[in-house]
């Protein structure tokens, strides 16, 4: 290596390896480097470095005994060790790594991306090394290459706040989590269930959403209300005009209802008529929770599948922009690709082939192309300002200037991949143009009206179907309580007749259960199931649990630690969730306060955008730490049931005699892999079955072609 040497770290493989191309020259050095025209590119896959394990502070941490506790590094300061086994990619990664006069990092552009960089010089002890920053939304070569023009690389103390927060929340989830999980499970722990009674700040507190809609659910009674009906004839045409008052003035006392029916009975009344052509704007671009919810309510997809394959349409394919991302702008400079994405989209004839949902397919996408050179960007859309305001560490999702093979993604990569295109398609066409018309009638301050709409130019909804709309209404919690009525010709002030009056004896009903789609919206927006007051005005700036990345996962963990179930894609908790949640109501309180743990995320936020210092934001989560671990130490006595399914479990586990299960190959046969241990999580999202016999691993030939997974280097 020649005196001066820069070296561009990258978070895995298939981005090294594209970075390299845009670095130009590209010469692999071995299975972990390779030499470019502007420096070594190494590839690091994923956490190399990680926070170390109790007993490497102290020896006696190893055993869970509630004596041995608290476990709290001395002064704070957490250890951080390799990952045992990535230790021979941590040491292939290092050589060079050591040997740097400047380091670029091109880790994935967010908080775990900086994290995980940051963890490496902390390992290596490169933090004083002069570092850049190159940051990018795409991974496909043209937008790697943009963004390292030199010009375009970030000085690296800019991004470096986002390490600072991951590690403070790190470092606070290990003393928190290690600490109660040891404690509750080692005095707690049911008889049948053989798993540790695993408890977080986001974990338990999204359970506390689950077990608290379960039990109002449970604890529902209904209660009588009345809704109020006019059947009208007005210039010889009838319409009929409903009273549905909001949920706090309903009319709930029969003899009220009765009232103001015989009063309005018989009147002949002045109708006010209103009409207006509207536009309306496409649905924003999608962001990280904003996909997994639609690909839920379309295809009962649990939001981790819908993470990990917009990875691999993120990673391996190169077809879509940074998927773990908040924001739903673009910058302006992004119009100028606007061109190549809409000649690829025109490519994609097979589009309308692709099953949507039931009998329903994509849209012809081809068909609607525009034309590029006829178009204005909306600035609703393509908005550098916009972005930056909302704080948002990436754009929306859109597809990138890479062309597309269909034939080559398997079938959910697709839908998934078509639905991102969709959304973008829709913003560069024109609005939906509509006529609304209203008639109304008002008494005593009581309105009663009908409302339609007639579509009079589609736009943007030429792409959408009846689909989409149960999909809408369901992420919008919508209760169609009325069926749509084509709405008579009359002018406003027109006189009607009223010929009928009566009142609809009505019922409340239960919330309903969360799905794997609601839940991630609720996480995202606390307002959705927090209905106190005062709670709510702390949700004016914090109203998040979670991060966007760690939603899916987080979900995942409830139904393996078999706290909740799902059936059918609606979640309920177990008798073991609602135990713990009982347990923490009484004893530690603020790990099942959403509203505090939204707060914390806030607070975290801040220390990413510089608003809040990181040793403000480690006193408070210490302090939060100890109260905990003071509170678990202090509880007297309790007890938690073990859920039916843990001694199912339990006994299944008593019958294994240590022989892996057959096989069972997929139909029309299946390609033997060699999958390196890094590409395990990729083969599993892709649908892929281990033979425990052979040791290999399966994927499908009748979705899978061979020329495709040999380029993936799992054939040989």
């Amino acid at each position: 290596m020649s005196s001066s040497v820069r070296v561009w770290l990258a978070e895995k493989p298939s981005f090294g390896k594209d970075l390299a191309k845009a670095l130009g020259n590209p010469r692999r050095l071995d299975r972990y480097a390779w030499e470019t025209d502007r420096g070594i590119v190494v590839a690091a896959a994923g956490h190399l470095v990680e926070l170390a394990e109790p007993q490497d502070y102290e020896e006696k941490w190893a055993q869970w005994l509630p004596e041995n506790l608290p476990m709290i590094p001395p002064g704070w300061n957490f250890l951080y060790k390799r990952n045992e086994k990535k230790y021979d990619r941590l040491k292939g990664i290092g050589k060079y790594l050591t040997k740097a006069t400047e380091i670029v990092v091109a880790t994935d552009a967010g908080r775990e991306g900086e994290y995980i960089a940051w963890a490496i010089f902390e390992f290596y002890d490169l933090h004083r090394l002069p570092k850049k920053r190159l940051w990018t939304s795409g991974a496909n070569v043209s937008a790697i290459a943009k963004a390292a023009k030199e010009e375009s690389l970030l000085p690296y103390d800019e991004k470096y706040p986002l390490a600072e927060a991951a590690r403070i929340r790190a470092e606070s989830d290990w003393v928190e989590g290690l600490n109660l999980t040891r404690l509750l499970t080692t005095r707690y722990q049911p008889a049948d269930y053989r798993e540790p009674i695993s408890v977080g700040r986001v974990q338990t507190a999204a359970l506390a959403i689950i077990v608290r809609r379960h039990l109002e659910i449970e604890n529902h009674k209904p209660e009588k209300y009345f809704n109020l009906a006019i059947d009208v004839t007005a210039a010889n045409q009838p319409v009929r005009l409903m009273h549905r008052p909001s949920e706090e003035d309903r009319i709930k006392d029969a003899s009220e209802a009765r009232r103001i029916i015989d009063a309005v009975r018989g009147q002949t009344i002045s109708l006010k008529v209103d009409s207006q052509i509207k536009n309306e704007a496409p649905p924003k671009l999608f962001e990280s929770s904003s996909l997994q919810i639609r690909a839920y309510n379309l295809w009962g997809w649990p939001a981790d599948k819908t993470e990990k394959l917009s990875q691999a349409l993120y990673d391996e394919h190169k077809l879509i922009s940074y998927p773990r991302t908040d924001g739903i702008h673009l910058e302006d400079e992004q119009w100028y690709d606007v061109r190549d994405i809409l000649r690829n989209i025109s490519a994609l004839s097979s589009a309308k082939s692709v099953q949507l949902k039931g009998e329903q397919k994509f849209a012809d996408f081809p068909l609607h192309v525009p034309d590029y050179d006829g178009l204005q960007p909306r600035d609703t859309v393509f908005n550098s300002k916009a972005l930056e305001k909302s704080g948002a560490d990436h754009h929306g999702i859109i597809p990138t200037t890479e062309p597309a093979n269909l034939d080559e993604l398997t079938e959910d990569e697709r839908k998934l991949y078509l639905l991102i295109v969709r959304q973008f398609l829709a913003q560069v066409l024109p609005d939906c143009r509509y006529a609304q018309k209203s008639i109304s009638w008002t008494h005593d301050s009581r309105r009663f009206a009908a409302t339609g709409r007639v579509i009079k130019m589609q736009g943007w909804r030429v792409l959408f179907n009846d689909a989409d709309q149960a999909a809408e209404a369901s992420e919008n919690e919508v209760e169609q309580e009325e069926e749509p009525q084509n709405l008579p010709d009359l002018n406003d002030g027109e006189r009607g007749q009223i010929d009928r009056a009566f009142a609809e004896e009505k019922f409340t009903i239960a919330p309903p259960q969360f799905t794997e789609g609601s839940i991630i919206s609720a996480m995202r927006d606390l307002n959705k199931v927090v209905k106190d007051k005062a709670l709510r005005e702390k949700l004016k700036h914090a109203k998040t649990i979670g991060t966007k990345s760690t939603w899916g996962e987080t979900i995942k963990k409830l139904k393996d630690r078999m706290y909740i179930t799902s059936h059918r894609g609606k979640l309920s908790p177990t008798i073991l969730g609602v135990d713990l949640v009982a347990l923490c109501d009484k004893e530690l309180p603020t790990l099942v306060d959403p509203t505090a743990t939204a707060a914390l995320e806030f607070m975290l936020s801040d220390v990413e955008k510089r608003k809040c210092e990181p040793a403000q934001a480690r006193k408070i989560l210490q302090s939060r730490n100890v109260d905990a671990i003071r509170r678990c130490l202090n509880i007297e006595s309790a007890t938690l049931r073990a859920p039916p399914q843990a001694a199912r479990k339990a006994k299944a586990n008593k019958k294994f005699d240590g022989k892996p299960k057959p096989f069972k190959d997929f139909d029309g046969g299946s390609h033997a892999l060699v999958v390196p241990f890094d590409d395990r999580e990729q083969v599993k999202a892709l649908g892929g079955r281990f033979n425990g016999e052979t040791k290999r691993w399966h994927l499908p030939k009748k979705e899978h072609a061979e020329a495709d997974l040999r380029g993936r280097g799992w054939l040989k």
